[in-house]
């Protein structure tokens, strides 16, 4: 038997959208620009950051960690997007932190200065963000902000009508 669930808000619907079309748009766009290999395609990067992720591993187990290691784990905020939107209709407060987690990971590939540059596990040096980047981050922290609005606003109180 299942449980009836809550009425969907229009602002939880509307941001869902909102958070879809800025991810769908960024993988239209550049996302990232680095040393000697120009800007990154975003659906590219998508494509293969798993594979980058792999190789950032195989980067650990060859030489410890001489080498900077973390911006190719910022691409896990993909999946955590992803499950946001599943669980935005589903369970609020998990799609909430999922989407927190993801605004985080995906905001804190800025603080890193390399990343890994080639399928040989060759490091590049990270030198500007592009629209699709911009974008990307936006999808998750609108995704982020719209949840928590919608969570707290379900929580209060019902108002009285004026003039009871």
């Amino acid at each position: 038997m299942s449980t009836p669930s809550r009425p969907r808000s229009p602002l939880l619907l509307a941001t869902l959208a909102i958070s879809v079309a800025l991810f769908a748009a960024c993988l239209t766009q550049k996302c990232y620009c680095s040393g000697n290999n120009g800007c990154g395609d975003s659906l590219a990067v998508l494509l293969t950051g798993g594979l980058g992720i792999l190789a950032e591993f195989g980067t650990l187990s060859d030489h410890g960690l001489q080498y900077p290691v973390g911006a190719t784990f910022t691409w896990l905020a993909n999946p955590l997007l992803v499950l946001a939107w599943f669980f935005a209709l589903r369970d609020r407060k998990v799609a909430l932190g999922l989407a927190v987690a993801a605004s985080a990971l995906s905001s804190s590939f800025l603080l890193f200065k390399h990343v890994i540059g080639s399928n040989a596990g060759q490091y590049t040096d990270i030198i500007g963000y592009a629209a699709g980047y911009w974008l990307w981050v936006a999808s998750a922290c609108v995704l982020a902000l719209g949840l928590a609005v919608d969570t707290l606003r379900s929580r209060a109180p019902a108002q009285a009508p004026r003039g009871a």
